[in-house]
């Protein structure tokens, strides 16, 4: 909190509460993807001497997150746990993102913790494995930067934050576009460049390394080859099942940009939420229901708290706020905070994007497995032997790849961990008969071999 403001009679304690419910929620809710469990393969090799890859001897990307893989590598060395360090570093990253919060709203704080606390897209992955806790502990360190006096030191950081985010997802970069968009003529803009110098290391790093600057997982979901108006319709569908299954984080982010365009505030935040909603359509979504959609809805939660505590906002977005708290936070209720380990949603919604958390918590979910229920890797030493061949369809590359261990070859239908298939074009038998996020390419004739 900004120094001189207190908290009024009774908000610290409210405050303190909507932290310990969030703490249950997150426990309660916590699961491992199988997106993540990728990460965790090349984690392994890593520490394992074997490099940041997951196919030994293959120099790979198959991980789209560097500085969360960084975190989760530092983490697994310090305390030989890789399942615990993964849950624990996205209970640390939550409870500082509420922290700084507090920080930034004061009494608001609970207004927009309660927000987070009734989104089914924010809950699904703030202890999912992902990146997703990171990315929003990063946005609200750019907003508090933002509000710095202009200087050299406060753009240098605005720098070191940017590079921070694209290092944690490359579309999250929307973030320095932003932010250099509307500020380009301010004093000392310059010195963004010192702060994104870790950026350009890793950046070389990887060129060197692995021979591209850009993660193979997302040339693979960004290659494909298809139709644009095929995904940007993919792009809709992945919208609307937002609209129906998790409305308070769409209508909360509907409001805070009609808010921001005609109030002029928070003009980067609505200005990054803006541009990551568009390129969610353009890339077509994803098949994580949620996933994508809980950044842009993060900025928004904390751009409306901005609002209320800065006193800039329509008098009555007090009211606005209350009532879609009141009227749709209940809709979402049983997931986020009564379902816990019974939570079991094993289908697709319309278009081929899932409820990925109702999908794996049976088989995944923290309360239903415990620490010991994921793949064991306590043998984990990879070796020059001839590796065994795995044949795979796409789905299930970070479970199978954990379960088989590091000498298994895995051909990847959909290239996340193979650079030639990820460079093929995506099979398109017919209009939309593809599924997103899972594009699969032809194998060229003799490569098995």
């Amino acid at each position: 909190m900004p120094a001189g403001r207190t908290w009024p009679g009774g908000w610290r304690l409210g405050y303190a509460l909507v932290v310990l419910a969030a703490c249950a929620v997150f426990i309660r809710t916590a699961w491992i993807s199988d997106d993540a469990l990728i990460t965790l393969r090349s984690v392994l090799n890593l520490i394992h001497g074997a490099g940041p890859v997951y196919h030994v001897g293959e120099r790979v990307q198959s991980f789209t997150h560097a500085s969360w893989f960084g975190l989760i590598a530092a983490g697994t060395v310090l305390t030989g746990q890789i399942y615990a360090t993964l849950i624990g570093l996205s209970l640390l990253a939550n409870g500082l993102t509420l922290w700084l919060l507090a920080r930034l709203l004061g009494p608001f704080a609970i207004v927009t913790a309660l927000l987070l606390l009734l989104s089914k897209s924010f809950v699904d992955y703030a202890n999912s494995g992902l990146e997703n806790p990171l990315s929003f502990l990063l946005i609200g360190l750019a907003v508090a930067v933002l509000s710095r006096p202009d200087d050299r030191r406060k753009w240098a950081l605005m720098g070191l934050i940017c590079g921070l985010l694209i290092l944690t997802r490359p579309d999250l970069g929307l973030m320095l576009i932003a932010v250099g968009a509307l500020n380009f003529r301010a004093r000392g803009i310059g010195a963004m460049a010192l702060g994104l110098i870790p950026l350009f290391a890793w950046e070389a790093f990887s060129l060197f390394y692995y021979g591209t600057w850009l993660p193979n997982s997302a040339l693979a979901k960004l290659n494909t080859g298809l139709p644009k108006y095929e995904l940007i319709l993919q792009g809709f569908v992945y919208f609307g099942t937002v609209i129906v299954y998790d409305t308070l984080s769409f209508v909360t982010t509907a409001l805070f940009l009609v808010l921001a365009w005609r109030s002029r505030q928070q003009r980067e935040l609505a200005l990054f939420t803006l541009l990551y909603l568009a390129y969610i359509l353009w890339v077509g979504g994803d098949f994580m229901g949620g996933r994508f959609f809980s950044v842009p809805f993060f900025a928004a939660a904390l751009g409306l708290g901005l609002m209320l505590q800065r006193g800039t906002a329509h008098r009555m977005l007090g009211v606005m706020v209350t009532v879609i708290i009141v009227l749709l936070g209940p809709i979402n209720l049983y997931p986020n905070f009564i379902a816990g380990r019974a939570f079991d949603r094993p289908f697709f919604w319309f278009g081929g994007v899932a409820d990925e958390r109702g999908f794996y918590n049976q088989r995944y979910g923290l309360l239903n497995i415990g620490l010991g229920g994921y793949p064991d890797v306590s043998d984990w030493s990879p070796t020059a032997g001839p590796p065994a061949e795995l044949h795979s369809l796409c789905g299930g590359l970070g479970g199978g790849g954990l379960k088989s261990g590091p000498d298994a070859h895995i051909l990847d239908h959909c290239g996340l961990s193979d650079p030639l298939i990820a460079r093929l074009p995506a099979q398109h038998k017919g209009f939309m008969d593809w599924r997103v996020g899972h594009f699969y390419r032809r194998v060229p004739e003799g490569y098995e071999a």
